[in-house]
């Protein structure tokens, strides 16, 4: 009944949004609905947002971080991003390619059985470039592990998105020294403007409360983003045009929600002080 209760309290809170942030997306541009007293990082730390883009797979692009200057205050002292905090990535392949909404409804349920099926450690260990990828953008040795992670959760579905929850374990180490830690991250697949984009939540709290906001918060993004974003019912696609990249589309999504991690940790590796 509390955790009921919790749910219900967060409901009833209306969330304080900023103006709408323009993302370009392949040949068009939405409005994102970032949360009031959130920064984007690619203008307030650029050198931040290049470090998250440089450890991004090929197969995904870094549209925006939104995070709060005081958790990019915390990346500089002691490395540590409370979060929440936000990202939004596209897969390359499907940057430039309208979805029509037959076409979503068509494969919608392939992408939905594909996420509940994901082994993400087995899909983890095929990234084989991820340490020299990694190690390039820390300017230092990197190696990292992935304890047992389940298959992404989906929490929330709505007719043109797909939101899923997952607990990631990691341990990283470089320069000696090693970080052990678990994070809460939500995601969701969106179809806006007739283009999917990939929309993450990560949170260093993983309690039951902190898990319930985390989704909360992702709710809200990703129903006011449909709202600005509406997508033109007279776009007609082919089914064949997304079924050729559909399971890639579910793995872009999974490894991008990793690097956001990721990101988080090697800030905390490299700026913790030496024993």
């Amino acid at each position: 009944m509390k955790f009921l209760a919790v749910l219900l309290l967060l409901a009833m809170i209306p969330m304080a949004h900023a103006d709408p942030a323009p993302l370009t997306i392949g040949d068009t541009t939405i409005q994102f609905p970032s949360e009031a007293g959130y920064v984007r990082a690619s203008s307030a730390d650029p050198k931040f947002f290049a470090f998250v883009q440089a450890a991004l797979p090929t197969t995904n692009r870094l549209v925006e971080v939104f995070i709060t200057p005081a958790d990019l205050d915390r990346l500089h002292t002691t490395g540590i991003a409370n979060g929440p905090y936000y990202e939004v990535q596209v897969m390359r392949e499907m940057e430039t390619r309208p979805i029509g909404i037959d076409e979503w409804n068509e494969n919608k349920p392939q992408l939905t059985a594909g996420m509940t099926k994901l082994d993400m450690n087995a899909l983890a260990a095929k990234d084989t470039d991820s340490s020299a990828r990694m190690s390039a953008a820390a300017g230092q040795s990197v190696s990292r592990s992935f304890g047992q992670m389940g298959a992404p959760a989906i929490f929330r579905e709505t007719p043109m998105s797909v939101e899923y929850g997952v607990l990631v374990p990691m341990q990283m180490n470089s320069g000696g020294q090693t970080v052990s830690t678990t994070i809460a991250v939500a995601g969701a697949f969106a179809v806006v403007r007739n283009r999917l984009i990939f929309i993450y939540a990560y949170s260093t709290s993983t309690s039951d409360a902190a898990i319930a906001d985390l989704h909360a918060r992702l709710d809200a993004l990703v129903d006011q983003t449909m709202s600005l974003n509406p997508n033109d019912p007279s776009v007609s696609t082919s089914w064949g045009l997304f079924h050729g990249v559909g399971r890639a589309a579910v793995i872009g999504a999974v490894i991008g929600l990793l690097i956001g991690f990721f990101a988080w940790l090697i800030g905390r590796i490299r700026k913790s002080p030496k024993a």
